[in-house]
């Protein structure tokens, strides 16, 4: 019986040697011991390798061990390489000296000759790589190109397929990277950064993210992010969403140094530079506009071409266009400005304020409150509280009102309380003034304050510097106009008698001096005393009775009149006496 015969019945075989038949079908299993097994062409040498297919591992000069190569001419010109796997027609043709790859597919590493730890799967897979280490490619044309480019991992059709020298690569996703020679990218969905030349250490993960990126060097994450971005480099976006229509940094061209977070975020910006966007749609209208800084949604929203402004808050400066050189800081904040050179810090601070600029305002004041309306005017600066109440206001000709909203008798500086105190002075200096009343006019006479009464101001006195004199007056009001006069003064040599004069000194004071009691000279002349007795403050602190002694002049002087008469009277019958 032949051995083909033998083959044919339903025994088992034990054969040694060679058997060649038309085809065989087996029921049962087949051992190989020490030997080969090959479809067609001849039987590899070296140790342990297998080889399925015509001219599948059948050099001549096979050395390496623990192959695998199933297709036809599959490692067919392996020599010393060992370790290797290849199913798949022609793939790993090449290969001579490489070991521990894998390739699996048609022409998969196919131009392979002494790189190692390759991983390809699909057909062309690393087709033209040649001495590059350590690359995986799992698609069809998968890194394609890769020549001597090592440690890149390309996941998706025709991912990085034009990459030939590039190295550390990352791409997944249909086409993503496809152009890219340069090397440490990471492309992360369909077409992410799939114009990519030159550039190296970019970052794209999200569908067609970076997607027309050149040479830049930029991080985006989201679909659609930084979409039409060429040449601009070191920019950030975060935040893409479906449609593409609001992704972040999606028209960008040329900007470069931009940073945007969140949906929409500088979504039209084409060539500026150096803007930061941290919000649903922050700058998202900026065009051309450069430096400038919104956090927030909305916040600078359809700031186009204006640069250099800063708004903190959403829905700050919303509708500002060109305007630039702007900071505003909270919700609502300058919403409705367009004028350039604001400063708002508040909720809702400057909300109302339109065309005017280069105002500040700091607190929850509009710009349109209270009494208040600077919408259109310039140069303004607001201190208001949290109802947006203005409380200190600074004017565009350098006025200052204090609790008033209007600049009181044309002052430059008004102040104004209700129930207090409208301002204090104070310093802890001896040598020094709690204040200083300086007038720097040469002739006439120089006035240093004026005491005003009633809503229409009414002149009670003042503090002048009477050249002519040469004396510091402390004057008072009294002009015939001012007055409606009852008579003379009677009796005033007897009320001035009533008066008690004490020598004594203030307390803490160091010299006695001549002085009046308020209380009692209230008893005896209640114009020249303010205040009561013993009365007190709120904390329990005495509040002082105090007097006016100029007051008394007109008294005196009536006093020494009607003794001056006295006199004269007492004079003339003196002289009749004597005469007499």
């Amino acid at each position: 019986m032949t051995r083909a015969r033998d083959l044919a019945d339903s025994a088992d075989k034990d054969i040694v040697g060679t058997i060649t038949v038309d085809g065989l079908t087996v029921a049962g299993n087949v051992s190989v011991d020490g030997g080969t097994i090959k479809l067609d062409g001849n039987y590899p040498t070296g140790t342990n390798n297998v080889a399925l297919g015509d001219a599948a591992l059948d050099n001549g000069s096979l050395t390496g061990g623990n192959n695998t190569a199933i297709g036809s001419k599959s490692m067919t010109s392996t020599t010393s390489g060992q370790q290797n796997t290849a199913t798949g027609r022609r793939s790993l043709f090449s290969n001579t000296t490489g070991s521990y790859n894998s390739a699996f597919g048609l022409h998969s590493l196919y131009t392979n000759t002494t790189g190692s730890n390759n991983v390809a799967i699909g057909i062309d897979a690393l087709s033209s790589n040649t001495t590059a280490n350590q690359n995986t490619a799992v698609g069809y044309q998968a890194g394609y190109s890769n020549t001597t480019g090592q440690y890149n991992h390309y996941q998706g059709y025709q991912t990085g397929y034009t990459n030939a020298t590039g190295t550390h690569n990352v791409a997944m996703g249909h086409v993503s990277l496809y152009y890219n020679t340069g090397s440490y990218n990471t492309a992360l969905g369909g077409s992410a950064l799939a114009a990519n030349t030159s550039a190296s250490n970019n970052t794209a993960v999200g569908y067609q993210a970076g997607y027309s990126n050149t040479t830049g060097v930029n991080t985006f994450v989201g679909a659609y992010v930084g979409r039409d971005t060429s040449t601009g480099t070191a920019n950030t976006g975060i935040g893409g969403e479906a449609s593409g229509v609001y992704t972040t940094l999606r028209f960008n061209s040329t900007g470069s140094y931009n940073s945007a977070l969140g949906i929409g975020a500088l979504a039209n910006n084409t060539t500026a530079s150096y803007n930061t966007a941290v919000g649903y749609k922050a700058l998202e209208d900026n065009t051309t506009g450069s430096v400038n800084v919104a956090i927030g949604v909305d916040a600078g929203l359809n700031i186009t071409t204006g640069s250099d402004n800063t708004a903190v808050g959403g829905n700050t400066l919303i509708n500002n266009l060109t305007g630039s050189n702007n900071t505003v800081v909270g919700r609502y904040a300058g919403e409705f400005a367009t004028g350039a050179s604001n400063t708002f810090i508040g909720r809702s601070a400057g909300f109302a304020i339109t065309s005017g600029e280069k105002n500040t305002i700091l607190g929850r004041y509009n710009g349109n409150a209270h009494g208040l309306d600077i919408r259109t005017s310039s140069n303004n600066i607001v201190l208001s509280d949290g109802d947006g109440n203005p409380r200190v206001i600074i004017d565009n000709n350098g006025n200052m009102s204090v609790g008033t909203t209007t600049t009181l008798y044309g002052a430059r500086a008004s102040f104004f309380r209700s129930g207090a105190s409208a301002a204090i002075l104070q310093t802890d200096v001896a040598t020094e003034y709690g204040a200083v009343a300086y007038n720097t006019t040469t002739s006439g006479n120089s006035g240093f304050l004026l005491f005003q009464t009633e809503g229409s101001p009414t002149t009670r006195g003042s503090i002048v510097y009477n050249r002519g004199s040469g004396v510091v007056a402390y004057n008072t009001t009294s002009d015939y106009r001012s007055k409606d006069i009852t008579g003379p003064v009677t009796n005033a040599l007897n009320t001035v008698l009533n008066l008690s004069p004490y020598l004594g000194r203030m307390k803490g004071a160091d010299i006695d001096r001549p002085m009046f009691i308020a209380h009692e000279t209230k008893a005896i002349a209640p114009y020249a005393v303010t205040g009561e007795k013993d009365a007190l403050n709120a904390d329990g602190t005495p509040q002082y009775q105090q007097m006016d002694h100029s007051t008394l002049v007109p008294l005196l002087t009536a006093a020494i009149q009607e003794q001056q008469a006295t006199i004269t009277a007492l004079e003339a019958r003196i002289t009749a006496l004597e005469g007499a």
